[in-house]
């Protein structure tokens, strides 16, 4: 595909597009920088950038949107574009209309569910991106915070954290649902027990 097409393709994506407002943020695409679809793509920094790409390696990213965004030797290209669904969950989605918000909030989690079948061997992504996904349902769906129950992120449930944080200091007398403490115990390992969670944790033989 030619550059002008991939760029036009772009745009129907989860991707932040401009020249002025978002340009310091690391996901933007600048469509005034320069891009190349031939040479040899020098390896990504550490935190990359669109901003600080090589017209090569623009190249690279855009190609790779616009081709179904599968599996790619660096994983920095994948990071763009989760910095931008990371921006619209954080920032702009408060900024929505609810049904819209809903709406573009369930398409980013199906989205991030499927980069992380993509990328499992990452425990990098997976962290990003099962924190990002419990965000989405602390801030955004509190309600159903529950469909978040049955994941068992390798480190540091944010979902589980909220959960028992807020039942232990709103329902002080309640034991703690057996799930939710599983996830704590798996995610978080040994904690400070004279915290209140720790000390209903031990009511729970699991």
């Amino acid at each position: 595909l030619s550059i002008r097409r991939q760029r036009q393709m772009c745009i129907r994506d989860s991707v932040y597009i401009g020249q002025h407002r978002r340009e310091s943020e690391p996901s933007v695409i600048n469509p005034s920088l320069p891009i190349t679809e031939y040479g040899l793509t020098d390896p990504l920094d550490y935190w990359p950038s669109y901003i600080e790409l090589t017209p090569r390696q623009r190249g690279v990213y855009l190609n790779w949107l616009s081709t179904g965004r599968g599996p790619i030797d660096e994983l920095g290209y994948v990071f763009i574009y989760f910095y931008g669904l990371e921006r619209y969950v954080y920032i702009d989605a408060k900024m929505e209309a609810t049904q819209k918000r809903d709406a573009n909030l369930k398409a980013i989690v199906v989205e991030v569910k499927r980069l992380q079948s993509q990328f499992s061997e990452s425990r990098s992504f997976e962290g990003y991106s099962n924190l990002l996904l419990d965000m989405i349902y602390i801030h955004h769906w509190p309600e159903r915070i529950n469909d978040r129950k049955g994941v068992l992120p390798s480190n540091s449930p944010a979902a589980a954290k909220h959960v028992i944080i807020t039942q232990a200091n709103m329902q002080k007398h309640d034991p703690l649902d057996a799930d939710w403490a599983l996830q704590w115990a798996i995610g978080y390992g040994t904690a400070v027990s004279r915290t209140k969670a720790v000390r209903d944790l031990s009511l729970i033989h699991i």
